[in-house]
């Protein structure tokens, strides 16, 4: 099962905190792990491996000179996502029941609003299972030609020893097929990275430049909306890209997905008719 949660929070006071709450949030998650699961929570901290979450950073609130203002009357909100069947079934059964009615997060102090777990509560919440994702985008009567993604919050990716801060189609989906088959029950092959870099171009985008301080380190990083067009079609391929990119919602893009950056989500598939006389 993947999850998407929202948990949105009520100021109990006026506050000016930092605006980079991504580790701050992590911190706060894998905490209610350990306390329900010490087994997993160790499995979560292993360097090596894939990180089975993502965790976002506060949103709802406009920053200012790296700066949050908040007030009681407006509501913010943070994202969770799990990757795999034993992480999503500790959060849903053992972690969000025995939360807290309060949070702290630096000086301020937030009242917890219940949990929104569907897209018709809230357009960053979901849940689905692999198969139900996969079945969508393979077995879909046509193929897509163009997709459009929104990178929501700072996306980076570390190439060669350096941060890269433009979505190229290689990096971006080889991330989503790594952990993909590192936590989907079947894997895709990995042929769909031949064709994403022989098929896949960037066609047009509205990015911005975006610095991310994580403590002493500096980087650029970007944010906004891109839109990859297919230059070759194949049905099978065209339908493994989509499955792909709608998996982004839940894993992700780019470097550093479990402290808030690189939240991701698909926002239109301009499809294809089939060919005449094929049920591709």
């Amino acid at each position: 099962m993947l999850l998407s949660i929202v948990f949105p929070l009520r100021p109990r006071q006026e506050a000016v905190i930092p605006a980079d709450q991504g580790r701050a949030l992590a911190a706060e998650f894998l905490r209610r792990v350990q306390a329900c699961d010490p087994a997993l929570s160790a499995a979560l901290h292993d360097a090596n491996a894939p990180r089975p979450y993502t965790v976002s950073g506060l949103r709802g609130a406009s920053p200012h000179n790296g700066q949050v203002r908040l007030r009681p009357d407006r509501p913010v909100w943070w994202r969770l996502t799990t990757l795999t069947p034993a992480l999503s079934q500790v959060v849903r059964e053992r972690v969000l029941p025995s939360l807290p009615p309060t949070v702290t997060l630096g000086e301020a102090v937030f009242e917890r609003l219940p949990p929104l777990l569907t897209a018709a509560e809230h357009p960053w919440a979901g849940q689905m299972t692999y198969e139900e994702l996969a079945a969508g985008a393979l077995l879909q009567a046509r193929r897509p030609r163009r997709l459009t993604l929104h990178f929501a919050s700072p996306t980076t990716f570390r190439s060669r020893e350096r941060h890269q801060p433009f979505p190229l189609p290689e990096l971006v989906f080889r991330q989503w097929l790594e952990k993909w088959n590192a936590f989907a029950p079947a894997a895709f092959p990995p042929a769909v990275l031949t064709f994403v870099e022989e098929a896949l171009a960037v066609s047009h985008y509205r990015l911005e430049s975006r610095v991310v301080r994580f403590g002493e380190a500096l980087f650029i990083g970007f944010g906004g909306h891109c839109t990859y067009r297919f230059l070759v079609t194949d049905a099978y391929w065209q339908r493994v890209v989509q499955a792909l990119a709608q998996y982004a919602f839940f894993c992700g893009t780019g470097a550093k997905t479990v402290f808030g950056l690189g939240q991701t989500r698909l926002l239109a598939s301009a499809e294809t008719s089939p060919p005449s006389g094929s049920g591709a």
